[in-house]
């Protein structure tokens, strides 16, 4: 290969890893609800504030308006995607189908380790509240994201975590808004607890059976609270 075909092929590589550097951070932001719903994503702002041209930043929109975060208005720019009630309602309704599908072959994959781990972080955050401290929010919702990923990593079936996989970038997004409005609560860390229990149990049926309660209860939460603002 050329000099020049090898100066061209390291110039599409570095525009590739800003691209998808720019599409992580973007991304991050606006489910960590750092970049609210509804807010103008401007292409000049958001190169300044990465440090990169705005042909990475460009791409990294398009590739978010495929995942449905963002939405384009023509002339009117990019936005960050409004959480609609009836987006919760199709997202938590098929995330129920999915995961509790999931779980049922996953629970026997999950090692001792993994639990313990999961149980670990449970059992700190319990401890904190219980001698006066806060838990963060984001952490709360993170760990949540990490046991309910656990059953989609685990799980037995490609195509159903290949589905999942797409749906979860804006289930984590749902997550964190419960854990904003729920707070640092115990009975959603007793909640969490009781899974765990579950899981070293491998009782599928009561696994399922927890899942399907826990994931009504954080969407009825957000629906509320969706409901309020849009009345």
């Amino acid at each position: 290969m050329s000099k020049l075909a090898l100066q061209i092929e390291e110039i599409k590589k570095n525009k590739k890893n800003l691209g998808q550097e720019a599409y992580k951070e973007i991304k991050e932001a606006i489910i960590m609800g750092k970049l609210k719903p509804g807010e103008v994503l401007s292409e000049n702002m958001l190169a300044k504030a990465l440090g990169m041209s705005r042909t990475p930043i460009r791409d990294a929109l398009k590739e978010l308006l495929n995942e449905d975060l963002v939405e384009a208005i023509p002339g009117k720019g990019a936005f960050v995607k409004n959480i609609e009630v009836v987006d919760l309602l199709e997202i938590y309704e098929i995330r129920e189908v999915l995961e509790c599908m999931a779980a049922k072959t996953a629970v026997f994959k999950i090692t001792a380790e993994e639990i313990q781990e999961l149980e670990n972080t449970w059992n700190g955050f319990l401890e904190k509240i219980n001698n006066g401290g806060t838990v963060e929010l984001e952490a709360v919702a993170l760990a949540d994201n990490k046991l309910h990923n656990l059953f989609i990593e685990k799980c037995s079936n490609k195509r159903l975590k290949d589905i999942i996989g797409i749906l979860y970038q804006q289930v984590l997004r749902y997550q964190l808004i419960s854990a904003q409005l729920l707070g640092s609560t115990k009975t959603t860390i007793k909640e969490h607890l009781e899974i765990i229990e579950t899981m070293k149990e491998k009782d599928v049926e009561k696994i399922v059976s927890l899942l399907i309660k826990h994931i009504q209860w954080s969407r009825s939460i957000v629906e509320r609270d969706l409901t309020g603002k849009q009345a």
